[in-house]
């Protein structure tokens, strides 16, 4: 339902390659450490060795190719928009997204670009959240329901210093370029009450 991919720069030429290894175990390993402790990780007979300190520790692995991912994406809409105008509009609409309704396409928040704004909108079916925010003409017309979790956990992602986040909206998926971060979440298939009517 979501992928985060993060990339770090490296002084070293190393030789390229991917595996599969638990992210919460490599995790752990690392907060063990000090900031500016240097980690040696290596792979070897389908092991992960990493060397940290005075301490050392061997990862089981699982082929890259098996890893799900979102590459194939082609975008139908793109645009750019202030981290934290996007954060301040999710908390506006946020607290009337569902939570386990049987109406599927309520447990989201709908993201959608008319002429000349955007717009965020949560509803239970009882509470309406509505938010809006002026976007360029030249932004091609879309309309998405991101998941629920997917809008809690890009919440957690925009708790950064303001700055221009890059967003592509796809038929299936959403993907956003946040600093160094690409955050892509498998949209919600359906089609959103008509809310504009309320406005009207």
């Amino acid at each position: 339902e979501t992928e985060l991919i993060s990339n770090i720069e490296i002084s070293k030429t190393y030789t390229p390659g991917s595996i599969t290894v638990s992210g919460q175990k490599l995790l752990n390993i690392c907060r063990n450490s000090s900031e500016l402790s240097d980690i040696k990780i290596s792979l070897n007979k389908e092991k992960i060795h990493i060397s940290l300190e005075n301490s050392n520790y061997i990862l089981n692995t699982l082929p890259a190719e098996n890893f799900p991912n979102h590459n194939n994406f082609d975008h139908v809409s793109e645009f750019f928009i202030s981290s934290d105008i996007l954060k301040k509009m999710i908390e506006k609409t946020h607290f009337s997204m569902g939570k386990q309704d049987v109406r599927y396409y309520l447990n989201g928040m709908l993201l959608e670009k008319n002429k000349t704004s955007l717009y965020t909108v949560a509803t239970d079916g009882y509470r309406l959240g509505i938010a809006k925010t002026p976007l360029k003409k030249d932004v091609v017309i879309f309309s998405a329901i991101i998941p629920r979790k997917g809008i809690i956990e890009l919440h957690k992602l925009l708790n950064i210093e303001p700055q221009l986040i890059h967003v592509l909206i796809g038929k299936n998926n959403i993907k956003i370029y946040i600093e160094k971060l690409i955050f892509t979440v498998q949209l919600i298939e359906g089609e959103y009450p008509d809310y504009k009517s309320i406005l009207s």
